[in-house]
């Protein structure tokens, strides 16, 4: 007789079969106080009412598309209004707006007066909460989808827009910026660091650092587009880190072309790779092709390692070989 397979719940009793890591435990605990949680008749006038609500800085703007599609999903019977949920946020005396943009700008485009004829309105779930400080807001902000998936870099802006940390910079630096902390800051399962936890390393540690970085890129926007690569944004926070009067000495002429002009300077060698080689999936270090793609660890590394070169005054040959090994700058 053939043995009988244990069941996950009776392998469980011996040994979980799938174990989760460990959490980062950095990003402060949402902390909110549910002040209503029923369910409503969503009417046109209601769903109005929330359009014109307050909203934070961290908001984003209305996608049509998405919304185009929403009404496309109603329109086809297939739009399930019991899945819905319409949350605000009391703070303050005044009243924010947290999820449901999409959907209420969905249901102003149904004619007016259809639910009428049909002799109810669609209802959904209406729930009000209330926050201390506008970084629980933020906080609670990001644990919502909007019926349309937030990004890890959405959520990272949301967290960050308006804040002292993010003073000067733009909203579109901010992407650029997440990717390039968590390249420096962790060299493997980068995926499994969410944005909570890089915005509350910003606010905790790297406050200064991270304008800095985010500054220099800026001024540097419209020189080049490898620039903004995570691995070239990870090695800058690693270099400003290590030496932050030094590094944009080294990092003007790897943007600008200037100032150099002999091809053993490491700084020199360093553009010309960068303009050669596109950069691959953001995992990669398998993504190699003789079109001279590569992943952004690659470049993180021959980053630092050009660094280095230079610190030292040594030389470079014609190109750099991808490294085996991480090193740190110098």
């Amino acid at each position: 007789m053939k043995p009988k397979t244990a069941t996950p719940k009776e392998k469980a009793k011996d040994e979980l079969v799938f174990q989760v890591r460990p959490a980062l435990d950095i990003a402060e605990q949402l902390k909110i106080r549910v002040v209503s949680d029923k369910t409503i008749n969503f009417s046109r006038e209601k769903a109005f009412k929330y359009l014109e609500m307050d909203t934070f800085q961290g908001e984003r703007s209305v996608n049509e598309r998405h919304v185009q599609f929403l009404y496309n999903a109603w329109a086809g019977g297939r739009f399930m209004w019991p899945h819905v949920i319409l949350a605000t946020c009391q703070l303050n005396g005044r009243q924010y707006r947290i999820n449901g943009q999409h959907t209420c700008w969905m249901r102003v485009n149904i004619e007016n007066g259809f639910f009428v004829k049909l002799g109810e309105e669609p209802q959904v779930r209406e729930v009000v909460y209330e926050v201390q400080d506008e970084e629980q807001l933020r906080i609670l902000y990001s644990t919502f989808d909007q019926n349309k998936t937030r990004t890890p870099a959405h959520v990272f802006r949301a967290l960050m827009a308006g804040t002292p940390q993010a003073q000067d910079l733009w909203p579109s630096s901010l992407n650029k910026l997440n990717a390039g902390l968590k390249m420096w800051l962790f060299e493997k399962d980068r995926h499994m660091v969410n944005s909570n936890d890089v915005a509350a390393l910003v606010k905790d540690k790297y406050e200064t650092l991270f304008r800095i970085v985010g500054l220099f890129l800026q001024s540097h926007d419209t020189d080049a587009v490898f620039l903004k690569r995570a691995g070239v944004v990870g090695a800058m926070f690693a270099t400003f880190d290590k030496a932050g009067g030094k590094a944009p000495e080294f990092w003007d002429p790897v943007a600008n072309g200037l100032a150099i002009t002999d091809k053993t300077d490491p700084r020199y060698v360093l553009r010309d790779y960068l303009q050669t080689h596109g950069q691959g999936t953001a995992t990669a270090r398998a993504v190699r092709t003789s079109m001279g793609f590569v992943g952004a660890e690659d470049t993180y590394r021959i980053c630092i390692h050009a660094w280095n070169k230079w610190r030292k005054g040594e030389k470079a040959s014609r190109t750099y070989q991808t490294l085996e090994k991480r090193v740190k700058a110098q």
